[in-house]
């Protein structure tokens, strides 16, 4: 039976996402491989995850470990090669924390030029219902309460910066992105408009990925790019002015 998937055709490319329902209809589909994008593939991965998944371990599979900077083409070449991903293979990925990691690995996917990747809407949090939230834009905290370590120099946000928090992109209860009129009512709101350049950060540039894209693909703006060295970059540079 052919399964007609049902999300929000607004979008202006709507076909960059796919719904837990479409990912259940093809498991068994060779051309397709899900990945599951973890920061935490212990408590996340190791501990449940859609049948057939494979792991992209953020830290060892999307990032050089030296430079701090995104993964390189072998690198990439290499990961798709042991995990089954050819040319020929529609790769949707998700993960935990509502997709923030999945977003991010899209963001790197889509530098390379890599053109058959989706996002499953919701994450982990619509496949299994789990969510962690965090806020860390008027300096009061310096990393989230999980990752205490994990921290710049510094607490406060890039001079000028709004603050819309990622989290008010997508529904509470699934964590499922909102309709494209929500969208665009709470970036224009701030001042985020298509005919402005948008530059999206936050700490690492995983949640700010996440921004990226629903601004990039769900609503369509033109000019928006992500900020990979983001807060962790900006707030141990020296001499570089904050805002609290």
């Amino acid at each position: 039976m052919l399964y007609m998937q049902v999300l929000e055709k607004d979008y202006s490319h709507p076909e960059t996402l796919v719904d837990t329902d479409w990912v259940s209809h093809h498991m068994s589909d060779s051309t397709v491989r899900v990945a599951e994008v973890d920061y935490d593939p212990v408590a996340n991965y190791s501990n449940g995850h859609v049948p057939g998944a494979v792991l992209f371990d953020w830290k060892k599979d999307l990032n050089d470990p030296l430079t701090r900077d995104i993964l390189s083409k072998a690198q990439l070449e290499e990961l798709f090669g042991k995990n089954g991903v050819s040319n020929d293979t529609t790769l949707v990925l998700y993960g935990d924390f509502n997709n923030w990691f999945a977003a991010y690995a899209f963001w790197d996917l889509k530098y390379y030029g890599v053109e058959k990747v989706k996002l499953m809407n919701g994450g982990r949090k619509k496949w299994l219902l789990e969510d962690k939230p965090v806020k860390e834009f008027t300096g009061e905290i310096l990393a989230p309460p999980e990752y205490p370590t994990e921290h710049a120099q510094r607490g406060g946000h890039i001079p000028g910066a709004v603050n819309i928090p990622w989290a008010q992109a997508v529904n509470d209860a699934d964590g499922t992105f909102k309709k494209r009129q929500d969208l665009e009512q709470l970036y224009r709101a701030k001042g985020i408009v298509p005919e402005k350049e948008i530059i999206t950060y936050c700490r690492i540039g995983e949640r700010s990925s996440h921004t990226w894209f629903a601004l990039k693909y769900l609503l369509g703006y033109p000019n928006v790019r992500n900020y990979d060295g983001s807060w962790t970059e900006w707030g141990n540079s020296v001499k570089f002015p904050i805002e609290k």
